[in-house]
C-alpha cells in the first residue's frame, strides 16, 4: 500500500510541472538550440512564455538537416531546436522557401510545456501506466 501512495505522489509531481500555475497566461514552451544532439538541446532548455498576438500559437520541436558547400566539398549540418511558433510553421515549407537542400522534422503541440524531451514523456507514461496497473 505504501508503494501505491509513493507512485501516486510521483505521478502528481510529474503532472504538476506540466500544468500552468495561474490562468490567463499565454502558452509556455521550452526553448533551446543545439547543433550537437537532442540531449545537448535538452540540457540547455528553459521555459518561455509565448507572446499572444504575435503568432506564437504552438510549441515546436524541430530537427533541421541541410548541406553546406565549402570550396571543394559539401558537408551535412544538423540543428535541434524547441521554441514558440506560428501554427503555419508546422510544415517543411521553410526548406522550399529558402531554396536550400534541406529536410525538416517538425512536431507541434499547443499545451503547457508540451515540447518536452522524449525521455521525460516516456517517464510520465511509464509512471501513469504502472499506477493504473497497480490499482
Amino acid at each position: 500500500m505504501n508503494s501505491l501512495v509513493v507512485l501516486a505522489y510521483l505521478l502528481c509531481i510529474s503532472t504538476a510541472e506540466r500544468t500552468p500555475q495561474t490562468q490567463g497566461h499565454s502558452l509556455s514552451c521550452y526553448k533551446c538550440y543545439s547543433e550537437v544532439s537532442w540531449e545537448d538541446c535538452d540540457k540547455k532548455q528553459y521555459a518561455v512564455h509565448c507572446i499572444p498576438g504575435y503568432g506564437d500559437e504552438v510549441c515546436t520541436t524541430v530537427k533541421r538537416t541541410w548541406w553546406v558547400k565549402t570550396n571543394s566539398s559539401q558537408h551535412q549540418k544538423v540543428s535541434y531546436s524547441k521554441n514558440c511558433n506560428y501554427a503555419e510553421g508546422c510544415t517543411d515549407e521553410e526548406c522550399r522557401e529558402i531554396g536550400r537542400q534541406c529536410t525538416l522534422s517538425v512536431k507541434c503541440c499547443s499545451s503547457y510545456l508540451c515540447n518536452t524531451s522524449v525521455i521525460e514523456s516516456a517517464n510520465f507514461i511509464f509512471i501513469a501506466a504502472f499506477l493504473c496497473l497497480a490499482l
